[in-house]
């Protein structure tokens, strides 16, 4: 093979730097080649890594695309040398200086490993609103870990799966509970398996009508804490938004040699912020109850406290059968821990569930209710537009001038009615939309 002439390796026209989930790689686009580094860790005061490097060079052998894989210490030159003398030796014919990207990557890592976070000056900052934001309001705060938890059999796993059907598709499967965006979700399985799930999604469809979504899936095996770092690398190139963790006892794994149940929470959670989205817990129900204020506002997860200290929001679902109805049953929300906001007031949420047949979520007692106060709320934003000339330019000022309501609220309405028509969005901000024409031909027998 004729030798083949590659631009000059310098680093502003080659390679390209990233973190991707808990790992890095560079990327040399006009080369076809690429080296990830991931599953970092310290010993005796040396960086570790697996080193994956892949390449689609015309005539380099490789397996399925990859040119090598293999424990690295990035720490050391010797180590580099070594691996970029054995990487000439599988590139025969390629003028490629792999000593300069693995110098360049292993560089960038252990600067990028050892930087830690910075140390700020906060107090007199602008800082963001202390509302709590939701990705679907009340049930799911956004950008944190939440739990749901109750008994066996009693739909939380549904629950959870709708909701990122949801998100997925931006419909509402549930009464009254729309997200506030959409985007791509992930399904950790330890408790079933993609057939189980994907008959869920099928029934969960048929009940409201629509085409069954796509919903990225993966059964496990592992800890979370153990798959975490692969998990975070899908979470970032997908762009997942929202991730289903079901259920937390096979997601902590079993107890090491010196672990309880508290130390295995930690390391759950751990996990969750490192894969860093908007999570779901699914647990199982213990009979303790949760005294939060001097009230008793449920019962508490399964095993450790933990669970509820590290989520921003928890909620246990309690079900009982309709004693008119063999095939209905009613789901009731109790929230049981808050972070930044109040703990809202008790959901309920009636379900048709023919065994086999589609699923249908209908209004609840409680659900109607708070479903009459978000009418309320879209009412008053109504009437307000009207009296400030139909535009506003920032949600803000609505809620400024409806000091009756929460903020979060007005403007999480503010979002559902741009949804639903009711508001459009665009220059020069939130308007009321025009008038439907009225047709001056009362009869409807106009002639066309």
């Amino acid at each position: 093979m004729s030798c083949v002439d590659l631009p000059p390796m310098t680093e502003e026209r080659i390679w390209r730097f990233e973190r991707v989930g808990l790992g890095y790689k560079v990327e040399a686009k006009s080369l076809q080649t690429e080296i990830r580094v991931t599953r970092l860790k310290r010993s005796s005061g040396e960086l570790h890594g697996e080193v994956r490097i892949t390449t689609n060079l015309e005539g380099v052998k490789t397996v399925d695309g990859v040119l090598h894989l293999a424990r690295l210490n990035l720490s050391s030159t010797t180590t580099r040398e070594r691996l970029a003398k054995a990487l000439e030796k599988r590139t025969p014919g390629f003028d490629y200086d792999w000593w300069d990207a693995l110098e360049h990557l292993c560089q960038n890592v252990m600067l990028s490993e050892s930087e830690g976070q910075p140390y700020l000056e906060i107090g007199q900052g602008e800082g963001g609103s202390h509302e709590e934001l939701y990705l679907v309001e009340p049930l799911i705060p956004a950008n944190v870990p939440s739990i749901v938890y109750a008994e066996g059999g009693s739909g939380k796993s549904v629950f959870a799966l709708t909701n990122a059907m949801s998100i997925k598709t931006g419909w509402q499967y549930i009464p009254g509970f729309l997200p506030a965006e959409t985007g791509e979700v992930l399904y950790l399985d330890w408790e079933t398996d993609a057939n189980v799930i994907n008959h869920r999604i099928q029934r969960i469809s048929a009940g409201v009508g629509q085409p069954p979504p796509k919903i990225l899936y993966r059964r496990c095996i592992r800890p979370l804490y153990e798959e975490a770092e692969d998990i975070a690398g899908v979470v970032a190139e997908r762009g997942v938004k929202f991730v289903v963790i079901d259920s937390a006892g096979m997601a902590m794994g079993g107890a090491g040699e010196r672990g309880d149940a508290n130390e295995n929470t930690l390391r759950m959670f751990d996990a969750i912020r490192h894969i860093n989205v908007t999570t779901q817990v699914i647990d199982h129900v213990s009979k303790q109850e949760a005294r939060l204020k001097g009230k008793v506002r449920g019962r508490l997860p399964y095993g450790s406290i933990y669970k509820i200290n590290l989520s921003r929001s928890a909620w246990e679902i309690r079900t009982e059968a309709d004693e008119h109805d063999e095939d209905r049953i009613r789901a009731t929300f109790i929230h049981v821990k808050a972070n930044d906001s109040r703990l809202h007031d008790d959901i309920t949420v009636d379900i048709d569930w023919t065994p086999g047949g589609p699923i249908k979520f209908l209004e609840g007692e409680a659900n109607v209710e708070y479903m009459m106060e978000k009418d309320s709320i879209s009412d008053a934003i109504i009437d307000k537009m009207m009296e400030m000339e139909g535009t506003i330019k920032a949600k803000s000022s609505l809620s400024n001038a409806l000091p009756q309501y929460k903020p979060k609220s007005v403007w999480s309405t503010i979002d559902r009615m741009v949804r639903d028509g009711r508001l459009l969005n665009g220059p020069p901000g939130y308007r009321l939309p025009p008038e439907p024409e009225v047709d001056n031909d009362q009869t409807g027998m106009g002639m066309n």
